[in-house]
């Protein structure tokens, strides 16, 4: 397995090139600087290879990105209210103030777009 590897054609805009990709490691020579951005050929993977040349790639989001970050760290927050605010308002019943409506909307709003970007974090 260790000698196995696998020789495919990449069409990029029209163009062909030909790679091998082999025990990890992917030969894309015939990447140009501008597919490659600033990562050095040793650091390209086969996911970032795949990610190059698809044209859906633009849509899908990274667990690793910042976006991802700030959303897991909200939710952290955004749980938190929830964990102590419903058990309070089904056990007390209290009047519903400006904060509370608008926080809860929040939440509602927050748990869809969350709901939403995990179906396009890949």
């Amino acid at each position: 397995i260790e000698h196995c590897h696998v020789q495919v054609v990449v069409s990029c805009e029209g163009r062909e090139y030909p790679a091998t990709y082999q025990r990890g490691e992917f030969d894309h020579k015939f990447l140009d600087d501008a597919a490659m951005g600033s990562k050095k050929s040793s650091e390209i993977s086969y996911a970032d290879f795949v990610q190059m040349r698809s044209p859906v790639s633009r849509f899908v989001l990274s667990p690793s990105s910042r976006i991802r970050d700030f959303m897991d760290a909200l939710s952290i927050v955004v749980l938190a209210y929830d964990l102590t605010t419903i058990p309070y308002v089904l056990a007390f019943e209290p009047e519903d103030t400006d904060f509370s409506i608008s926080a809860n909307i929040f939440a509602a709003f927050f748990w869809t777009i969350d709901m939403l970007l995990g179906f396009i974090t890949g």
